[in-house]
């Protein structure tokens, strides 16, 4: 939209410099400058948006280098608008100070959002979350199916005290899990890799865990999958070597759902594992 009124706005001003009398040469001045900014910054939108869609796995984060022509051609509209008149121009300033203001509350609300908790008044009771619920971990934990805890939030903010996990592909959202975690990038060594590099069992793989530190063990199996067919992956951590490595552990929800939520057994395991 801003494109299009400065590139309108951009013909009106040639037009009406050359009515006022200011001759051919200034219309040849005034035209091709936004025009051409316009072009060329739709040109590299386009661009961007052919790359993402042939040349990604399309994550929505590789979108964020649009930010940049948008922006340009946002402020040549808002350009535009102020030069077309007094109603033109308050709506310029109320569109500038309105997108200013819903990216200052985005903002704010991740910075609030990822603030440490308050300790409750009364003790024994859970900490005072800085944010809603609903706003935090609702929709941004990442959940399994068949657990969805307390009041629909995520599991791995309802563990016990003294919870430790183990997260394995999926990384989505931890940034609002506040149970200690070990966890690596998709670009880093899996922190399961030397746990599993000789193919243990189930009673192997737990006493080593628990040797760690570690309670649980959030397994993404569909990331697992899609890292092994993209970036790459440990050998050792595949889905079928996870499965059969955890095979009779407690499960904190559905076992076949995409991802799941191991409870780590006691070692050494009972009898059963």
């Amino acid at each position: 939209g801003g494109g299009a009124l400065a590139w309108w706005g951009g013909g009106r001003r040639a037009v009406n410099e050359h009515a006022a009398g200011h001759g051919q040469a200034s219309v040849q001045d005034a035209t091709p400058g936004p025009r051409c900014v316009v072009a060329g910054l739709s040109f590299f939108l386009v661009a961007q948006f052919v790359g993402w869609l042939s040349l990604t796995h399309l994550q929505s984060r590789f979108l964020l280098p649009v930010v940049l022509p948008l922006a340009g051609l946002g402020a040549l509209g808002a350009g535009a608008l102020l030069q077309r008149g007094r109603r033109a121009a308050q709506l310029a300033r109320v569109g500038a100070v309105g997108v200013a203001g819903v990216l200052a509350v985005h903002s704010f609300a991740t910075v609030w959002n990822q603030t440490p908790q308050i300790p409750h008044a009364v003790e024994g009771r859970p900490p005072v979350a800085l944010a809603p619920g609903w706003l935090v971990d609702a929709l941004t934990e990442p959940g399994t199916e068949g657990y969805t805890g307390i009041g629909g939030v995520g599991p791995l903010n309802q563990l016990p005290a003294g919870s430790r996990v183990m997260v394995v592909g999926n990384n989505a959202s931890l940034m609002y899990v506040r149970t200690p975690m070990i966890y690596a990038s998709a670009f880093d060594r899996s922190p399961l890799s030397p746990l599993m590099a000789d193919a243990p069992g189930p009673a192997t793989l737990a006493a080593r865990l628990r040797d760690a530190g570690v309670t649980h063990l959030w397994v993404g199996y569909s990331e697992l999958d899609r890292l092994h067919a993209t970036y790459g992956f440990d050998s050792a951590v595949t889905r079928a070597a996870v499965r059969r490595a955890t095979a009779g552990w407690p499960v904190l929800g559905d076992a076949q759902s995409a991802t799941v939520l191991y409870a780590v057994p006691p070692s050494p395991m009972p009898d059963g594992f």
